[in-house]
């Protein structure tokens, strides 16, 4: 785990910044911009390569496909689908979640469509959760599609609260498993921040 945090602390994924206010009230001492890892095609293969090995893919049993959060995690789905492709464990590899662009503003909710595909199972990646408002948003509507959802997995998540509740918990309302690969606690111990 700690290779794969050097590798995006050197990609420059974690932009100290002094204090950074996200919509949730929560402070942080850093930002974070996955997208900096993914600046080259070695660098976003290495990324995902990393991404693609934490997963461990082969505890599904059944075929599945992964379905990126707009936008960032569209980008890793597509390179974590081909790893899949590569090792025979799916035909599909060219599924992408699109999204209009957002408007946080004037409204709550981002509009998604998914290109069809004959398979129904998917993982849903997210790059990095504050809120979890977009990973909700988009669980929401991957279900609305009639996509069944195997699991949720986050890269960052930096263990904010909305409404009181966690994002693990806000997921565990539509009766699914969540899991991140780097949460709060990593980043703040190998950042040498405070909690």
């Amino acid at each position: 785990m700690h290779v794969f945090l050097d590798w995006l602390i050197f990609k420059g994924v974690f932009i100290r910044n002094g204090s950074f206010l996200s919509k949730s009230g929560d402070h942080f001492s850093y930002e974070t911009d996955l997208r900096n890892a993914y600046d080259s095609f070695e660098s976003a293969n290495k990324t995902s390569q990393y991404i693609f090995e934490m997963l461990n893919v082969d505890q599904y049993k059944e075929e599945f496909f992964f379905l990126g959060v707009p936008e960032t995690g569209s980008i890793i789905a597509l390179f974590l689908n081909w790893f899949l492709y590569q090792n025979k464990k799916t035909d599909f590899y060219f599924n992408i979640l699109r999204s209009v662009p957002k408007l946080y503003q004037e409204s709550t909710r981002s509009i998604h469509t998914v290109l069809p595909s004959r398979n129904s199972k998917v993982i849903i990646v997210e790059d990095d959760v504050v809120s979890g408002n977009t990973l909700v948003n988009t669980i929401d509507t991957v279900k609305n599609l009639n996509f069944e959802i195997i699991d949720v997995v986050s890269i960052i998540d930096r263990g904010s609260t909305h409404n009181g509740m966690s994002v693990e918990d806000r997921v565990k309302k539509f009766g699914l498993s969540y899991r991140t690969l780097i949460d709060r606690q990593m980043i703040n111990n190998v950042l040498g921040l405070q909690v």
